[in-house]
């Protein structure tokens, strides 16, 4: 039995004790460089590995490649021209643009991120105002204009985002991009104080401009809106990216609160090591002294917040982590919708509903009569399909809220862990319910 729990200990240490987001070791030296080049990062074969905490779900790093035996100029006017390299991640302790260019074309329906990890045959790096006045001279009138049909598309994260940029990019007219991680990155530059919000803004201005200029201005000429999915902290900072960027649609997707966190605990905390953890009621102490600590306090900070008691978050373990991750995505988006900062909001629930029509709904209240409905035959093999998977039936249990059912299915949230959950949600006066409707929400008046 000794050797067993030793056993288990040493696989938490090996499984846990790693950083919270992957740091590359080198050192750039841009001096020898022209003012109008970047490095190119030599490594051997294709593609990388994640070295983050969560593998391949990891936010993108410059670790994931190498390693690195040599470097050389490269003029980045030719790279912000290509239509396969494309913007990858920012690192925040070098300061410095990735750009990754890819074998292969990038599928709509793939995480970006992921897709040009699997598929990178070129690494570049390049400093940021340097990759910031490089999109600047290359953006034409033609990419200024088409700012106006990008739709950064917000959530709570675990609430059908990733179904909602499928169905996106299954419709006419739109080309669906799922977490391209330069956003996230970001986020994570601002709120742990190593980027401030106008450097921010400036080099979040400077993607989506080259992803515009790739995708809607180079790109197939059919494609006329840009559907970009963020991951779910990026809403921390949707006010800042707006201070330069103004023109791009704002949408935001959320569910029930408890749907939400028993989605994530089921698909981060599942494994047999952390429910052995969580069944125990260890996970206080891994969340006190892993990656995880860091991660809180750098996206969840409503964590915080003195009217969310510390005991109960820290009796709740990984599910108190989770019920603060998604209560600070939501009071955000309840912050931005009371300044009218959305161009629409819309439930999970409703989006599972109204289908088809919630899509041109969508739309409409985005761009008004200038759309025509988008969606051609049906979305329902998009619908049947896992959205986090290649082409797997989903097996995510769902509260039936089209049958007017108020019975629920929790797979990870305990009978006992309820009464907490409740507490804590009735402590934010603001939402005070698990099925908070925000203002600007798109409900069932849809067709």
């Amino acid at each position: 039995m000794l050797w067993l729990l030793l056993g288990v200990v040493g696989a938490v240490a090996a499984y846990f004790l790693l950083p919270s987001r992957a740091s590359v070791q080198i050192k750039f030296d841009f001096t020898q460089l022209a003012d109008d080049e970047a490095l190119e990062l030599v490594f051997d074969g294709v593609g990388g590995t994640s070295k983050g905490p969560v593998g391949e779900e990891s936010t993108a790093a410059l670790s994931d490649f190498g390693p690195f035996i040599a470097s050389t100029p490269v003029k980045l006017n030719s790279l912000l021209e290509d239509v396969n390299t494309t913007v990858y991640t920012y690192e925040a302790d070098e300061q410095v643009i990735i750009l990754v260019k890819s074998q292969e074309a990038i599928s709509d329906l793939a995480f970006l991120y992921q897709r040009q990890r699997a598929t990178a045959s070129n690494v570049y790096a390049v400093p940021y105002q340097r990759y910031v006045a490089g999109v600047a001279s290359l953006a034409s009138s033609a990419t200024t204009t088409a700012l106006r049909n990008v739709i950064f598309v917000h959530s709570t994260g675990r609430c059908g985002s990733t179904l909602l940029s499928k169905l996106l990019g299954a419709s006419h007219g739109v080309k669906s991009l799922a977490e391209p991680d330069v956003y996230s990155t970001l986020t994570f530059a601002w709120r742990d104080g190593k980027m401030d919000a106008e450097a921010v803004a400036a080099v979040g201005k400077a993607a989506t401009l080259h992803l515009a200029h790739n995708y809607l201005v180079r790109g197939k000429k059919e494609d006329i809106y840009l559907a970009i999915k963020t991951r779910s902290f990026v809403v921390l900072m949707a006010d800042v990216l707006r201070q330069q960027l103004p023109e791009p649609k704002q949408v935001f997707l959320y569910r029930n609160g408890l749907d939400t966190i028993d989605s994530f605990c089921m698909a981060f905390a599942n494994d047999a090591v952390t429910r052995f953890i969580h069944n125990w009621h260890l996970d206080p102490y891994l969340i006190e002294n892993t990656w995880m600590k860091p991660l809180i306090e750098s996206i969840a900070p409503m964590h915080k917040d003195p009217r969310f008691a510390a005991d109960v978050q820290r009796r709740l373990g990984l599910v108190g982590m989770q019920f603060v991750m998604w209560v600070s995505a939501l009071h955000k988006a309840w912050q931005l919708d009371t300044d009218a900062f959305w161009h629409a909001t819309l439930r999970y629930e409703e989006l599972l509903e109204h289908r088809e029509d919630m899509i041109n709904a969508l739309m409409q209240a985005l761009y008004g009569d200038q759309v025509a409905k988008l969606v051609s035959g049906s979305l329902d093999g998009v619908f049947n399909k896992d959205a986090h998977g290649e082409g797997k039936a989903t097996s995510s249990s769902r509260s039936d809220f089209s049958q007017g059912s108020t019975k629920r299915k929790h797979l990870y949230i305990k009978t006992e862990d309820l009464a907490d959950l409740n507490t804590l949600l009735e402590a934010c006066t603001e939402l005070q319910q698990q099925d908070y409707v925000l203002k600007s929400s798109l409900l069932c008046d849809v067709k």
